[in-house]
């Protein structure tokens, strides 16, 4: 038996006219043909490819793809690997200029902490993490309880120590030098001021803010809001005084042949009642 034919209802669009027919199936519509797109250059070829890095002082080979028409003898981003030069001293300037600095750092102490500012290109935070606990930290000679700030402010007071010696003024004061852009002495002893007390003085402004209760920070954000309807009310009222004295002075600008004659107003007595 050949089934009757299905018929689209006239009148009516074909998703509505299938609701009406028996045993249809819900339409589904069909997302529009997309050709194949045809790109103007041809795919390159990638290759698993062993490198070496000069970033790395072994000679462990690492792998990555990259492209095979490309060839290089280093590692591209070995390039970025940016390396300090903190600060070495003989022992003649060790003698002259940095042994009388500050008698609580011994020779010892003092060559660890070069040492580490070498090893972890000056990041003063992870020195202080690993000064007592690194291996290359010495048995004797190293006093406990040195904080990050102390760490600072020994390597920038040896840093300026040797810019001054080595420059040739190492009896001129470095508040005595005049920072001018011509100046390079100048110029690099600014580079190095370090001020460990306003450093912790701020640290601790910093941890007290942190530590503000939930009480406190809507009391001082209540504060703020009312600092500034003040001054916008400031404003406000200096903004009105300006425009009063604008006005002011045009009025006394305008000559008084302009404003005409005087206008005299005669008000009627009043009649008082008869008794």
């Amino acid at each position: 038996m050949v089934p009757k034919a299905k018929t689209k209802m006239a009148g009516m669009s074909r998703e509505l006219s299938s609701l009406y027919l028996e045993n249809q199936t819900l339409p589904v519509p069909l997302d529009q043909f997309r050709a194949k797109p045809k790109f103007g250059t041809k795919a390159e070829r990638w290759v698993w490819r062993g490198f070496q890095s000069s970033a790395r002082a072994d000679d462990m080979i690492m792998h990555h793809w990259a492209k095979a028409s490309e060839q290089y003898t280093d590692y591209y981003y070995a390039q970025f690997n940016a390396k300090t030069n903190p600060y070495q001293y003989t022992d003649e300037e060790y003698e002259k200029c940095i042994e009388s600095m500050d008698t609580t750092w011994t020779r010892v102490e003092t060559d660890y902490l070069i040492h580490m500012c070498r090893l972890f290109d000056l990041r003063f935070v992870v020195i202080s993490d690993r000064y007592y606990t690194h291996p290359d930290c010495p048995s004797f000679g190293v006093e406990a309880g040195r904080t990050l700030e102390d760490l600072k402010d020994r390597y920038y007071a040896i840093g300026r120590a040797l810019t001054q010696h080595r420059a040739g003024k190492d009896s001129l004061d470095p508040e005595d030098v005049p920072l001018q852009a011509t100046n390079k002495l100048a110029d690099d002893l600014a580079l190095l001021q370090f001020d460990k007390t306003k450093e912790v003085e701020r640290k601790q402004y910093l941890a007290a803010l942190f530590q503000r209760t939930k009480d406190e920070i809507e009391e001082e954000e209540m504060l703020i809001i009312e600092a500034r309807q003040i001054e916008a009310n400031e404003r406000r009222l200096v903004h009105e005084r300006e425009m009063l004295l604008q006005s002011h002075a045009m009025f006394e600008q305008v000559p008084a042949s302009a404003l005409g004659p005087p206008v005299k107003v005669q008000f009627a007595q009043a009649v008082e009642p008869a008794l």
